[in-house]
């Protein structure tokens, strides 16, 4: 047994934690939390903790708390209040695995940083996605294709533990009818088309994207980065001027985005 074996048992690690490896599952049962595994390569990268940033100021959360599993045991166990835009949250000495807990504020999220050669997400579809950074379902697709290559027994545990549960849908006519990605793309064209309105459409397609999320619907390659476009021109929508600033998109830059997006669906036919 490690040193950090027996830090899951106390204070917020007690929570959060079933092991210094794996979340508690009472605790992603609350709120119907997923779990996505990404590679230790995204941490040794320095990328996770710019999409732990864009992640926290989508869904509006400012600060979480720091548990580092591998110091010391006089470590305060709640662990330290950060501010989650901080861009060295996650920092360790180059070559050595940061063995970390990040939790949001609200406990509604959380990244577990592990010595094995992976790392889990867990929250909301919507934070998932953005801290993997390439759709849920990919995200997996890919670790799995990780796990394989390296032959490590750990991420090989996890990927049979979080596979990926659609095969990636590279255009329009290859969904699945009745799924929440052909929704958003009826919603595409009702909004196009004038049936809708764009607070209606953005309520919807938003609400759309997050049930396929958590299907774990797939797509892939163009398609994804078209549709990826819309959730961002969606971000950036204020349909109210009252409230919207001069970066903001209004009604029509928000339809041309969308018609836009159609049109290069269009051509993956």
């Amino acid at each position: 047994m490690n040193e950090r074996s027996s830090r899951p048992e106390t204070g917020l690690t007690g929570r959060i934690l079933a092991s210094p490896y794996r979340f508690r599952a009472e605790w992603i049962a609350d709120g119907d939390k997923v779990v996505a595994p990404i590679p230790e390569s995204a941490i040794t990268q320095g990328d996770l903790a710019n999409r732990i940033e864009s992640a926290a100021r989508f869904i509006r959360v400012g600060h979480g708390m720091v548990v580092r599993l591998d110091a010391a045991d006089d470590v305060d166990p709640h662990g330290v209040q950060v501010p989650l835009t901080d861009r060295h949250l996650i920092d360790s000495p180059p070559g050595q695995p940061v063995n970390a807990l990040v939790v949001l504020a609200d406990l509604s999220g959380a990244i577990l940083l592990t010595d094995d050669g992976y790392s889990l997400v867990a929250g909301s579809a919507v934070f998932v996605d953005i801290c993997v950074g390439r759709g849920i379902d990919e995200a997996k697709a890919g670790f799995a294709r990780y796990a394989r290559r390296t032959g490590r027994p750990g991420p090989l545990a996890v990927s049979r533990e979080y596979p990926p549960l659609w095969t990636a849908w590279r255009a329009p006519s290859q969904v699945a009818p009745g799924t929440n990605t052909a929704r958003q793309l009826e919603l595409m064209r009702r909004y196009v088309a004038g049936d809708i309105s764009g607070p209606e459409f953005r309520r919807a397609w938003l609400q759309a994207r997050t049930n396929a999320l958590i299907a774990g619907e797939r797509v892939a390659g163009r398609f994804e980065r078209i549709l990826h476009d819309v959730f961002y021109a969606l971000d950036e929508y204020v349909p109210d001027p009252e409230i919207r600033c001069p970066r903001d998109l209004d009604d029509h830059l928000l339809w041309g985005i969308v018609n836009d997006a159609l049109l290069r669906l269009e051509e993956l036919r």
